[in-house]
């Protein structure tokens, strides 16, 4: 995917510390996808609880399943993002706008 036609941009800032944007029309489609699904699952843990809300060990059980999905579904959807995104180091940008001010003040 050539880099202009990608639907993200990834602000990264460290190693682990970045910030994803939809960038696209197309991204933004993406991203309310994927808000739409854990809306859904939400929606189907709530109901599935609201069931049976006096059984404590299917309460227990679900609660837990649907931390394990909610952390599955960040992670996926997270890298699925990565790898459509336009790549923008932040740390670089900051060492480059470092280097033009000292240049800069040299010719002053």
């Amino acid at each position: 995917m050539r880099e202009e036609e990608k639907p993200f941009v990834c602000y990264k800032s460290g190693r682990w510390s970045f910030q994803i944007t939809p960038r696209t029309g197309e991204g933004w489609r993406a991203l309310g996808a994927w808000v739409a699904l854990i809306f859904l699952l939400t929606g189907g843990y709530v109901g599935l609880v609201a069931r049976e809300p006096e059984n404590d060990a299917m309460v227990g059980w679900l609660t837990a399943g649907f931390v394990v999905v909610l952390g599955l579904w960040a992670v996926v959807m997270t890298r699925w993002m990565l790898r459509r995104s336009e790549m923008i180091d932040t740390n670089e940008l900051l060492r480059i706008k470092r280097e033009h001010d000292r240049q800069r003040q040299r010719r002053n």
